[in-house]
Formats: structure tokens, C-alpha cells, sequence
């Protein structure tokens, strides 16, 4: 990839749509590094068209390129179809100014939130066509880019080190937590406890099987921590996983979002749970390798691939695992935590984001 010297991007001025810990990752580094000035809106990206507009007309701040994200959707048809106009007079707007418009497809193959698939097909249609740069988030992404999305050039833009970025909101487990934990302890000091936070979407139903099925492993040699808003769609949508979740004694269960801080995760839990049946890496794992904590996922998954590319993680057949095999696995001490994370940087997410701001 041909890199821009710095002293070309350092006055580009890059808008990005989104106002999250990654954007701020990006911002950060683009800051401490000189790389050039990003920013970040938190306007909905209905309204995406009025702030390229305003940065356009203004006088204090310009605007080279605007970087789209994620292209999910709504359960109401108008917005969907308002922000799909939205985002198409964006982009109007900025190939008549002869602005860059990049895009980070976070999912390769599909959105996880698709509730009106002939229109999501129009919006990544757009964004393939008329985006200058289109990024993935790991190397391992880019042969699928290339081929789903028919663009021979695809860039990576990876996330980083989640500790570096301090976070306001984050928050220790709750006390009642903390005891449960403790008291496992006491009562067996080897056994693993997992974490799974996350959404109760499609692409995250196996890796609750899986934390089910070891939960009730006989030999009690695994407990874990659920949280996140999943009671009211997953007792809809697989109502025995729920129940399982629900009444077995080593689950316990946050049903709601909780802001957990990251630096508090090996404090409590020797491992992540983290499945995904898409073309896409959580963010999940970075925070995981952030605090060195390997990675519990099912095989025959891309994130199998991630976890044995760069040794952050095991992979386990669903319908054909012995829970004792993934005990001992799990107590590994040679994962490569550090070589992910030299090749995952901010820093280096930020650097190629800037260098696609020039032609």
C-alpha cells in the first residue's frame, strides 16, 4: 500500500460519520501523530448531507473527504428510505465539490441490521460504485472485499488497543456481580469464567449456545457473565436458549446495556466468548486482546480464522467439543496478544484513513 508523507496529509481535514470509541481511537491518533484534522459528528446520518454542507460553506474548518460507516437500518420504511436519500445527496454533494468519500465497511457481506434488503443493496451499491477508498478492518478481510464487493483496491483501517482510550462512562461490575464471581471462586478456584456482551442479533446466536452447553457441563468447570439487551428478542427468537440462560445457576445475567469498563475485564474473567456468523470482527476482540484475555468462538467461522491466524483464541465445534479439551486450552499462557497488537494500531487505522484523502 503506498503510504502519503505526512507532511502531505497533516493540513487534510477528514469528517467521519458516527460518534463512538473507535472514531474517537481514529481522532486520537490523528492528533498525537500530526496525521491531519478528524473529526467526528453525532448527528444521525439522516442529517449527513447539512453537516458536509455546513463544513463545505465554512469559514473556520474545511473538509477534504467525509468516510461513511455502517449502513444499518431502520424498522420504520420512511427513515430507512430518508436516509438513503441522505446519503445519496452526501454523496452528490461531495463529487461535485471533488471531495473524497470513503467508506469502512465493517460487514463485508451484509449489514447486521437489514430490515429492508432491496434497499441496504441500493446503499452499498452507492457506496461501491462512488466511494474513492473502501476500507475492511483486518487483512484477512480483503480477499472477501474484493470479491463481494468487485474493487480490487481494498484498504485496511483496523481498530486499536482499547485501553488507550479513556472512557468517562465506563463501570465496574455491579456488587451483586462481583459476589457471584467471588463465591464461584471459593467454592471451585479453577474454574474458567467467560464473558459474552453483545446484542441478541443473529449473527450472535451460536456463541450463546455454546456458553449455554458449557454451562452445564457436569464437571462445573465453566460460568459465565451475560450482558446485554437480549431478553425481549431472544426469548421471541430461540425462547429455549433464553430459558436456559435464564435459570441456569452459573449464568449470571445482565439483561440491559451496561457500560463495562474495560480495564476491569481480567479481574474477573479468564476468557471471551465471541461468535459471529458474518464477514466482520467485533470490536469485542479487540477489547479482549487489549486486556489479554483469549477468545472462546465456534469453528467454521471467519472469527476461527482470526483467532488461529494471529493465536489470540480457540475455536470450538458447537456440535462436537469435549468441555475438558477447551478447559485446558483455555489455560494456555503463549497467546500472542502483543503481536496482535502491533499490527492493530490506531495509528495505523488513522494513517490510512488520511492517505485516502489523497489521490
Amino acid at each position: 500500500m503506498r503510504k502519503v508523507n505526512n507532511l502531505v496529509t497533516k493540513c487534510k481535514s477528514l469528517l467521519i460519520e458516527d460518534n463512538d470509541i473507535k472514531n474517537l481511537g481514529w481522532k486520537m491518533a490523528a492528533d498525537d501523530y500530526h496525521l491531519g484534522k478528524l473529526d467526528y459528528h453525532k448527528y444521525s446520518p439522516i442529517f449527513s448531507p447539512f453537516v458536509i454542507a455546513n463544513r463545505l460553506f465554512s469559514t473556520k474548518n474545511k473538509l477534504d473527504g467525509y468516510c461513511f460507516r455502517y449502513l444499518n437500518d431502520y424498522p420504520s420504511l420512511s427513515k430507512t428510505l430518508l436516509r438513503a436519500l441522505a446519503e445519496a445527496i452526501s454523496i452528490l454533494i461531495l463529487k461535485m465539490f471533488r471531495k473524497r468519500v470513503l467508506w469502512i465497511c465493517h460487514n463485508v457481506d451484509a449489514e447486521t441490521e437489514s430490515n429492508y434488503q432491496v434497499i441496504t443493496k441500493f446503499r452499498r451499491g452507492l457506496l461501491k460504485r462512488f466511494s474513492d477508498r473502501i476500507f475492511v478492518t483486518d487483512k484477512l478481510l480483503v480477499p472477501h472485499a474484493q470479491s463481494l464487493l468487485r474493487r480490487k483496491e481494498i484498504y485496511v483501517c483496523s481498530f486499536g488497543d482499547t485501553t488507550k482510550i479513556i472512557s468517562e462512562t465506563g463501570v465496574d461490575l455491579p456488587d451483586k456481580a462481583k459476589q457471584w464471581i467471588f463465591t464461584l471462586r471459593k467454592t471451585n478456584s479453577t474454574m474458567k469464567i467467560g464473558l459474552w456482551i453483545g446484542s441478541a442479533n443473529k449473527k450472535n446466536l451460536d456463541s450463546l449456545r455454546l456458553l449455554v452447553n458449557l454451562a452445564k457441563d457436569q464437571n462445573k468447570r465453566f460460568a459465565f457473565v451475560v450482558i446485554g439487551p437480549i431478553s425481549k428478542v431472544l426469548s421471541k427468537i430461540e425462547p429455549d436458549i433464553y430459558k436456559e440462560i435464564k435459570d441456569n445457576p452459573y449464568i449470571y445475567k445482565h439483561f440491559d446495556y451496561f457500560p463495562l469498563e474495560i480495564s476491569v475485564w481480567n479481574c474477573y474473567f479468564d476468557f471471551v466468548v465471541k461468535g459471529l456468523s458474518d464477514l466482520s470482527i467485533g470490536f469485542t476482540i479487540y477489547q479482549a486482546v487489549s486486556v489479554k484475555l483469549p477468545i472462546l468462538t465456534l469453528s467454521n467461522s471467519f472469527i476461527e480464522r482470526v483467532v488461529e491466524e494471529y493465536n489470540i483464541g480457540v475455536a470450538v465445534d458447537i456440535d462436537n467439543y469435549n468441555p475438558y479439551e477447551v478447559f485446558k486450552v483455555l489455560e494456555r499462557k503463549d497467546w500472542a496478544f502483543e503481536n496482535f497488537s502491533k499490527v492493530h494500531s490506531w495509528y495505523g487505522g488513522a494513517r490510512s484513513l488520511f492517505d485516502g484523502l489523497v489521490d
